[in-house]
């Protein structure tokens, strides 16, 4: 999984949450819209990608940019905005999934997974798919 977000902090806790899972690793941190296109060198399977950049439209051009590039890599947008709002962005984008920057590590292990397994992740299914 390549992890952006302009946090250093966030990308950090991420990181350190699938350290040694077999199911989620991390190849690639990335802070901006241009970081995440060069770190797709690493063929992630899966981007988990911030909303806001402070170089790029997250939700809107860089998924796409993503798909591109990597037609069979998960994108799975995230973000501090109400899971509502979140839905009917992923819904008028490329992301397949999405998830809250309040997710718990073993909710966001199972969103990962699940929207890995296909389309139609929701909340309550991923819960599910964890460990």
């Amino acid at each position: 999984m390549l992890v952006c977000d302009d946090s250093a902090g966030f990308r950090a806790l991420i990181a350190g949450w699938f350290t040694g899972d077999p199911a989620v690793r991390v190849v690639a941190e990335a802070a901006s819209a241009r970081q995440v296109l060069e770190g797709l060198v690493h063929r992630p399977d899966v981007v988990l990608l911030d909303r806001l950049l402070p170089d790029g439209d997250a939700h809107r051009d860089l998924a796409a940019e993503i798909k591109q590039v990597l037609p069979e890599c998960v994108v799975v947008l995230i973000s501090g905005m109400p899971l509502e709002v979140l839905a009917d962005e992923v819904a008028e984008t490329a992301a397949d999934a999405f998830a809250s920057k309040a997710t718990s590590a073993d909710q966001l292990r199972g969103i990962i997974v699940q929207a890995a397994r296909g389309p139609g992740c929701s909340l309550d299914d991923a819960t599910a798919a964890s460990p």
